[in-house]
């Protein structure tokens, strides 16, 4: 077994030197399809944050656009 492999394992069953400790079983690595919406169904403060920092989201001469929220990636659907 690898060094790096051993040092992750032990790190496993180790507490946290900051903080409480997290249960990582809780936590999935499972991944959802993600769905196009159109940019009109995103919320306006998400349009007007972008708007804000450059990012025009009219749908106009782009092939396509990109947003994450939170842990979830938005794909607006192109016209």
């Amino acid at each position: 077994m690898s060094d790096v492999r051993e040092r992750a394992e032990r790190a496993l069953n180790k507490p946290a030197t900051f903080g409480p400790d997290i249960d990582l079983s809780k936590f999935s690595r499972k991944t959802k399809a993600v769905e196009p919406c159109p940019i009109s169904q995103l919320p306006r403060e998400v349009i007007n944050q972008a708007y804000q920092v450059g990012v025009k989201a009219d749908e106009k001469d782009r092939a396509g656009t990109y947003f994450q929220m939170n842990h979830s990636a938005k794909f607006p659907r192109s016209r």
